[in-house]
Formats: structure tokens, C-alpha cells, sequence
């Protein structure tokens, strides 16, 4: 039997499309294969991140949150009356937390002191009054004396002056006989002081000196005088004299001063024994004589003054004071006032040479006459000084006499009346000046007594500012850390009473080895995770310090006592190298809520960048 086989479009339709390569299940387990493929494929990248990040950066879980604090100190002695104070507790900047009362000793120290400074007030103020009248009674007493003084101020006789004249010379004359029998004692006891008479040779210079300047002068006046015959007064002559009685003034007040200090110098060597008394005497006897001589001086410079008015006002210059022009008698008058300054010239000289002698002769360790010292010699000398002692004596009660009578004469007083007078003036200016003195004295030292009770009235009134409670304020806003003392306890000054927390410098400390240390990246920020917050922190590394020991950092904590709290030391770091890590960080979260003391205290997680050594 034959097949015939169809064409086929004549064949039945029947659906066409192609035959399923893909079952449903092999989709499935395809799907699952990839997505199995995927997660190994993450897992691998996340693992060689993992150990990337932890190749490069180092975690150190040690951190702890510290902050600086400040001690706040009682500033006076006293009670807490007030206590505000709360740990833990958020306080703003100048918002009182303590009142301090002072104590009853304080108190009555600041009454004892304003009553001190009124009364020094008081004292100082009748004090100052009455000095003021004793300067007032000085001045009338003055004016009283000048008053008394025209007369006497005047005199320029001829008589006066020769008298003045021999004066000065006998004045001389025993100056040279008592230092003589000075050095000769000296010499007869232990030795001549050459010191002592090489220093005479210079003020009988400079006395030299002054004869020769006087001389001058005197033959100055005379010649202008000459001149002036019969033309009217001479201002110039008078002023010389004053300029000279001026200069003979400040040389007698130099040489006063001078041994004064000599006297002052020998009566403390005579305390330790290094010279007789004696020796002291005689130091004292010379400075009475220079001031005797300043004395001198002084009146001299007064007549000279007061003839120079009397030139100037056109009276001339004689002893009765009446109105003349220069006449021949004033020239011959003042010719022996120039005979007279030469003769001093000549004694002057002469006691220089003298003086000059005695040097040599104290190098030589003899007598002026080249004999040997003996006790003979120094009874000799003795007598010659005692002799001329009493020679100046009688030609100074002359020379006062005749002042005296002359003045008494021109100011209408009988002589012993104006001799009284005169005495009782010049009595009352000694006791004037004695109490004006005192009074000084008394006005400096209640001065310095005030001032020292009013600077301590001011520093104990300062800490107060006139309250009777002082505030204890806070110097920040911060928070209170600790509270060291209570309501009504007693305190002294500078005993502290509570700490503040600055919130706004904080950071984390921590402890790491050496090994950990040098892998650290201290230019790169620090991750910081606080224990119980999710939100973490960026820092950067403040500090990084080498310790030798756990104890060198608790030591310096103490120390510095600026700090809440000391590191924590990891225990398995003991005896190994050590470096205190300081992260500056911002103010963790919640900083300012009641009891989270800024977060001081917490505990961290750091993560720093480490180094690359590539």
C-alpha cells in the first residue's frame, strides 16, 4: 500500500509558536543562584573594607569626657549665710551661688580702725594749727627784733671794727695754741697724727685765702672811696661787702659742717674703743669753734646787709647814721680797714707756715724745735691756750659792750635795758624754734601715722565694697561640680567652697602604649562614639604627652587640679611606656541637662587615622 503524503497547507491550523527552552523551575533556581551570587559578592567587598578601615585606622575604647574646673574660694573670713549651690545644677555666668557674712572680729577690726583714723585726723589737724601760731609768734618776734636789730645792724665804726679786728686775731691765736697743745698731747700719748694736722694746712689755706680776698676788698674800697671824694656814696663798695661777708659765710658754715661730722665720726669710733675720749673732746671743741665762727659770719653779713641799704637809701654809712656824703674821715677809715685786713693777710701766712711745720715736725715724731715731745712741753701749751682762750673771752665781752652802748644810744634805750631786752628775745627764739621743731616732728610722724591707719582701713574695706554679705558669683556658665561646704558653716579666707564646670572646654582623655602612640595621625580628626548616644562626635588631638608612669599621671593631675578627673589607666598597660592622649571635642549631646555634669566622666570609643608608612 502506497502513502501519499499531503501538502500542507492543506494540513490542519494549529497554533504556531516556539517550543519552551525554559521550564519555570529552571527560571527559579536561576533567580536564586544569582541572588546567591550577589550576596557573596557584598560580603567579600564588605569584609575587604572592613579590613581596609581597620588597616588604616586605630580604636582605642579607653576614652573618658573631661572638662576644666574652677575652685571658687571664700575671699574673707566669715559664715555662709546663703547656699545656692547644687551639683549638677546648670548656672549662667554672674548668677549668685553663695553669700558670705563676715565675722564679729572682722567687724570690730573695721570699727578700730575708722575710730583710729578720726582721732589721727583730730590729732593731726590741732597739730597742724598749732604750729601755724608758733610760726606766727615766730614772725612777730621777728619783726620785734629786727625793730630792736636797726641800730645794731648799722654799726660801722672805726672802734667796732678795730675791736672785731683784734677779735678775729685772738679768735686765731687760740685756734692755733689749743691745736697745738692738741698734737702734742697726742704725740706725748702714743704718737702725733699726721692725718689729723696734713688737714689742718688746707684751712689755714683756705683762711689765707679769705685774708687775702678781705684784703682785696678793703683796698678796693678804699681806692673807689679815694675816687669818690667828693662826688656822693658808692653802692658798689657795699655790695662787695655783702657778696664778701656772703662767701665768708657759706666757708664758715662748710668748715661747721665739716666738723661736725668729724665729732660725729670720732664719737662713734670712742663706743667701739678705737680712740680716747679725749680725742673726742677736742673734735667736739672744734666743731663749737666753727660754729661760733658761722655765728660770726652771720652777724657780719647782716651789718653788711644793712650798710648796703643805707648806701642804697642815700644815709651814709657812718655811727650816728646821719645823712653825709664820703668824706675824708670815711677814707682814712677805711685805709685802716685795709691796714687792718693785711695785718690778718700776714697772720693768716704765718699760722699756714706754722701748721706746715707742725706736719713736718709730726713726720719727724718731734717738737716744733726739733727737741723731743715731753710732758713739760704739753703744760706749756696748756697754759698759752688757756691764756689765749681768756684773751678772747675779754676782747668779745669788749667788742659786745661797745655794740651794745652804740645801739642802745641810737635806739633811745637805756644800755642795760636794751642788754635785757635784746636777751629775752633772743631767749624766746630759742624756745620758739625748740617748740617749732617739735611740732614738725609731731605734724610728720601723725602724717605717716594716718596714712599707714587709712591704707590698712582701705584694705580691709576692699574685699567688702561697704557690704556687710559678700556674694560668691559665678565667673562662667557652666555647671556646679562639687560642693565643699554648707549653709552656716564657718570658713576662713581662701578656703575653698565649690568647683564649676566649663562646658565650653571639654575633651576626652586616654592612655595608650607607646606602639599604639606612634601609629596615630595627630593632623587627621578623631571619631568620637559617647557611651549611650547614638549621634557621634568629631575631634581633633589637642595633646600628646609621654608619661613615664600611671603615677606620673595621677601626680600631675593633682597638681594641676584644673581638670574634673585623672585618666583611666588600662590595667594590662602597667610597666609599659606611656602617652596621654587629649581630643578636644565639641559639648556632647544633652550637655546642659540637670545631672549630666557636661558629660564628665562618660566613656568613649576613638578612632583615630593611623599613619602611613607606605
Amino acid at each position: 500500500m502506497t502513502t501519499v503524503l499531503k501538502p500542507l497547507e492543506r494540513l490542519p491550523e494549529v497554533e504556531k509558536r516556539s517550543p519552551d527552552r525554559h521550564p519555570p523551575e529552571m527560571r527559579q533556581r536561576a533567580i536564586k543562584a544569582a541572588a546567591f551570587l550577589s550576596l557573596g559578592a557584598v560580603t567579600v567587598a564588605g569584609g575587604i573594607a572592613v579590613l581596609g578601615y581597620r588597616a588604616t585606622h586605630l580604636a582605642i575604647d579607653n576614652g573618658t569626657i573631661n572638662s576644666r574646673i574652677v575652685r571658687l574660694r571664700s575671699p574673707i573670713d566669715g559664715e555662709i549665710q546663703d547656699f545656692y549651690a547644687q551639683p549638677g545644677v546648670w548656672v549662667q555666668s554672674n548668677q549668685v551661688l553663695a553669700r558670705i557674712q563676715r565675722s564679729l572680729s572682722q567687724e570690730q577690726t573695721l570699727l578700730k580702725l575708722q575710730e583710729s583714723v578720726k582721732t589721727d585726723e583730730a590729732k593731726l589737724a590741732a597739730a597742724k594749727q598749732l604750729l601755724d601760731t608758733l610760726d606766727l609768734q615766730l614772725q612777730t618776734l621777728d619783726t620785734r627784733e629786727g625793730d630792736l636789730q636797726v641800730a645794731d645792724t648799722t654799726l660801722a665804726s672805726g672802734e667796732v671794727s678795730q675791736q672785731q679786728a683784734l677779735l678775729d686775731a685772738a679768735i686765731a691765736r687760740a685756734e692755733a695754741t689749743r691745736e697745738n697743745y692738741f698734737r702734742y698731747q697726742d704725740a706725748l700719748e702714743g704718737g702725733l697724727d699726721v692725718a689729723m694736722v696734713s688737714g689742718d694746712i688746707d684751712r689755714y689755706r683756705a683762711q689765707l685765702d679769705s685774708a687775702i680776698a678781705e684784703a682785696n676788698t678793703a683796698r678796693t674800697n678804699y681806692q673807689r672811696h679815694q675816687q669818690l671824694l667828693g662826688s656822693g656814696m658808692d653802692v658798689d663798695i657795699a655790695s662787695g661787702s655783702v657778696a664778701q661777708k656772703q662767701a665768708e659765710l657759706d666757708s664758715a658754715a662748710a668748715a661747721a659742717e665739716a666738723a661736725y661730722s668729724d665729732y660725729q665720726r670720732y664719737a662713734s669710733l670712742l663706743d667701739s674703743g678705737a680712740i680716747s675720749e679725749q680725742q673726742v673732746d677736742r673734735a667736739k671743741a672744734a666743731w663749737k669753734a666753727a660754729e661760733a665762727e658761722v655765728r660770726r659770719s652771720k652777724s657780719a653779713l647782716d651789718i653788711a646787709n644793712a650798710t648796703l641799704n643805707a648806701t642804697e637809701s642815700g644815709v651814709a654809712i657812718n655811727s650816728r647814721d646821719i645823712p653825709e656824703v664820703v668824706s675824708q674821715e670815711r677814707v682814712d677809715r677805711l685805709q685802716a680797714e685795709w691796714e687792718t685786713a693785711e695785718a690778718k693777710v700776714v697772720q693768716a701766712q704765718a699760722a699756714l707756715e706754722e701748721a706746715q711745720a707742725t706736719v713736718a715736725a709730726a713726720e719727724r715724731g718731734v717738737s716744733l724745735d726739733g727737741s723731743a715731745v715731753s710732758s713739760e712741753r704739753v703744760e706749756q701749751l696748756k697754759s698759752e691756750w688757756d691764756a689765749a682762750e681768756a684773751e678772747v673771752a675779754r676782747l668779745q665781752a669788749a667788742l659786745d659792750g661797745a655794740q651794745t652802748t652804740l645801739a642802745a644810744s641810737q635806739s633811745g634805750m637805756p644800755t642795760g635795758q636794751y642788754h635785757t631786752t635784746k636777751t629775752n628775745l633772743q631767749a624766746q627764739r630759742l624756745e620758739l624754734l625748740q617748740k617749732i621743731q617739735e611740732q614738725t616732728n609731731l605734724v610728720a610722724t601723725l602724717t605717716t601715722q594716718l596714712g599707714q591707719n587709712k591704707l590698712q582701713l582701705q584694705n580691709a574695706q576692699s574685699p567688702y565694697s561697704d557690704k556687710q554679705k559678700l556674694e560668691i558669683t559665678a565667673p562662667f556658665t557652666g555647671v556646679v561640680y562639687q560642693t565643699e561646704r554648707e549653709r552656716g558653716e564657718k570658713l576662713n579666707e581662701s578656703e575653698f567652697v565649690l568647683s564649676l564646670i566649663d562646658c565650653n572646654d571639654v575633651w576626652v582623655e586616654a592612655i595608650v602604649n607607646a606602639k599604639q602612640a606612634s601609629r596615630i595621625d595627630a593632623n587627621k580628626p578623631v571619631r568620637v562614639r559617647v557611651e549611650g548616644y547614638g549621634e557621634k562626635l568629631t575631634g581633633e588631638v589637642a595633646l600628646m604627652q609621654p608619661v613615664s608612669s600611671i603615677q606620673a599621671v595621677e601626680e600631675r593631675t593633682r597638681l594641676m587640679q584644673v581638670q574634673a578627673l585623672a585618666p583611666a589607666i588600662p590595667p594590662n598597660f602597667v610597666g609599659q611606656p606611656l602617652t596621654r592622649v587629649t581630643v578636644k571635642i565639641p559639648p556632647p549631646p544633652n550637655a546642659e541637662q540637670s545631672m549630666q555634669f557636661c558629660g564628665v566622666g562618660q566613656a568613649t570609643r576613638l578612632t583615630f587615622k593611623q599613619k602611613s608608612f607606605w
